[in-house]
């Protein structure tokens, strides 16, 4: 989680979703098959902070699923800025369907945009 504490809550709030869908949430920094990044976009430094978390996870494990949460796919999709090597961009308003929109780029073996308006 990078960023305010609305983030901090935020986190918590999909790790319930995942785990009431039968998934393990594990520690950040031990490897696992989806890394979800909730990420900010207040700074220039608090975006590149949410590239190079992407990027480690990345890094952890190549065969991942990389789901980059918050404002900072908001913003990146508004300035046509995507991320290369990120999976799932899931904007602000759709965390609560974080678990489907995971299942459905699982299923579909390919990179997804879900980033609604404000």
């Amino acid at each position: 989680t990078l960023g305010c504490k609305v983030n901090q809550g935020e986190t918590a709030a999909m790790a319930h979703l995942f785990r009431e869908a039968g998934y393990e949430v594990v520690d950040f920094s031990a490897a696992a098959d989806v890394y979800v990044i909730n990420t900010c976009a207040v700074t220039v430094q608090a975006e590149q902070k949410s590239r190079q978390t992407a990027h480690r996870a990345r890094e952890q494990n190549e065969q991942a699923l990389i789901v980059m949460a918050g404002c900072y796919p908001q913003v990146a999709q508004d300035r046509g800025e995507l991320p290369d090597g990120i999976d799932l961009l899931v904007g602000s308003s759709d965390k609560p369907r974080i678990v489907e929109l995971v299942e459905r780029v699982r299923q579909a073996s390919s990179p997804m945009v879900a980033v609604s308006r404000w």
